[in-house]
């Protein structure tokens, strides 16, 4: 499943440069959505993104990140 942006004004659709993606964060503490994050952030890095570039530093950042609002939640 490509997980890309669903509003076209983030995909800035008149340009032909692809969308780069650098990870998916959650504001709240929420268990459920902190593990939510991590699963789709696993997807950024393990599934095919067409039309999209994945930044892999940036994402495992975000996962480190989670994983620590995940330990602190606990």
């Amino acid at each position: 499943m490509p997980l890309m942006p669903l509003d076209a004004d983030d995909a800035n659709t008149n340009d032909d440069s692809p969308v780069t993606l650098t990870g998916i964060e959650v504001s709240s503490g929420d268990r459920e959505h902190i593990l939510e994050a991590l699963s789709l952030n696993r997807q950024l890095l393990h599934e095919p993104q067409p039309d999209a570039e994945v930044d892999e530093a940036a994402v495992r950042d975000t996962i480190d990140a989670l994983l620590d609002q995940l330990r602190a939640a606990e």
